[in-house]
């Protein structure tokens, strides 16, 4: 008799159930911090104006939100502190992120959003070991798997509730979705992020270039046809929203003194000359952006990934405010690059990529010390300008090596 079940492995639900306990124990981590650490809270804000305006009918956009947000934050008992704006500043798109999360009273649901982002900064490190290639040994995936989680910026950016991690990881998976021949899937996920334009744009920009050089036409349709659903969604459940969030963001950000790339900060070193020094790394940049577009129609399947890390690079130092949450844009670079050094010099390589990451783990919270605080923006120029420099740096080399030894950058089947 041909058995119709087969037993399952208990390492599996093993797995399942450490997978379960780590979620539960970061939940009961983030109410200790919140409840005794002082934090910046983006979501706040968001979760007043979802539950305003599906509770109550009033206007999302409207400055009526931030005391409702300030009051659940007191009643909450959380040590959170909002950002300075008026309201909400998110597209109505974004906003469909929280409204979920608004049926729920604020100290859950900040907890479970919380546990929300950290999840996807894991499993964005996970999808970044897939996209880089075959990799060998559990060590070094544990390794950078712990890295990616307890990397400074990921934890203020989980803390603080801001809404990156989730983009970014919807960017990492749509185009683990790419390479696996999943179009549909890989284009709604793309259109589903489209309102964080500051950091989709120019990945969004070189998926469309690169599938229709690959004649992926099925891509193209998804992205447009689910950014159409979206925005006819929206119009039709909230009618005034694109208008009232134009308002929002010209009042907001009405001059240009907060936004600065991290390229226009390496320009501020030099007041003499920062505006055209400015103007030329902007111009440098977007110029080897503009040769990575265009070549990219012939480019190898096997150079897929290197072109999306590099992307996602040039992407972070266009980003034009300095949000630490952005630098998770780079772990998937920082896993490449950190994967062909122990592939390049085999035993030393390898051992001097784990003093790489141990460096990039450790500097941030050594220069953040002893007062770590996440209620503000840490100005760290050596994380926010140079280090995103150096990975870009890195990348060059690698694509540079991996031209003589092909073989690295093998689509993980």
């Amino acid at each position: 008799m041909i058995k119709r079940y087969q037993r399952t492995a208990i390492p599996q639900y093993l797995i399942v159930g450490i997978i379960l306990l780590a979620l539960m124990g970061l939940g009961f981590l983030s109410k200790f911090m919140m409840e005794n650490l002082s934090f910046m809270d983006y979501f706040a804000i968001p979760w007043a104006a979802g539950r305003a305006w599906l509770l109550e009918g009033q206007n999302p956009y409207t400055s009526d939100v931030r005391p409702l947000a300030d009051e659940a934050i007191r009643i909450s008992g959380f040590l959170g502190i909002l950002p300075e704006t008026s309201g909400l500043i998110h597209p109505m798109i974004n906003l469909l992120f929280f409204l979920p999360f608004s049926l729920v009273p604020y100290s859950i649901s900040r907890i479970l959003w919380v546990v929300l982002l950290g999840l996807s900064v894991f499993l964005t490190a996970n999808l970044s070991l897939k996209l880089v290639g075959k990799w060998t040994g559990w060590g070094s995936k544990f390794a950078l798997l712990l890295f990616s989680f307890a990397w400074f910026p990921a934890v203020f950016s989980i803390l603080t509730g801001d809404l990156n991690p989730l983009v970014i990881l919807l960017i990492v998976l749509s185009v683990h979705f790419i390479q696996i021949e999943q179009d549909t899937a890989a284009g709604f996920l793309l259109a589903a992020v489209f309102g964080s334009a500051p950091i989709t744009l120019i990945p969004l920009l070189f998926v469309i270039i690169w599938s229709i050089s690959r004649k992926r036409w099925s891509i193209i349709v998804a992205i447009f046809s689910g950014l159409a659903f979206l925005i006819t969604v929206t119009v039709l459940m909230f009618s005034s929203w694109p208008m009232d969030w134009l308002r929002v963001v010209l009042t907001e950000f009405s001059n240009w003194e907060g936004m600065q790339t991290p390229l226009s900060q390496i320009a501020a070193f030099l007041p003499g000359i920062e505006r055209f020094l400015s103007l030329a790394l902007h111009g440098i940049i977007g110029l080897y952006l503009l040769v990575i577009l265009i070549t990219s129609a012939r480019r190898r399947e096997k150079e897929f990934s290197w072109l999306l890390c590099t992307v996602l690079v040039i992407a972070y130092l266009f980003y034009p405010t300095n949000q630490l949450s952005a630098i998770v844009l780079l772990i998937p670079a920082i896993i490449l690059v950190v994967k062909v050094l122990g592939e390049r010099w085999r035993l030393i390589g390898k051992l001097f990529s784990w003093i790489v990451l141990i460096l990039i783990a450790g500097v941030p919270w050594i220069l953040v010390s002893p007062e770590i605080y996440f209620t503000e923006n840490h100005a760290l120029p050596i994380l926010q300008i140079i280090f995103p420099l150096v990975i870009l740096i890195g990348l060059v080399w690698v694509r540079w090596w991996a031209i003589k030894f092909p073989h690295l950058l093998y689509r993980n089947d």
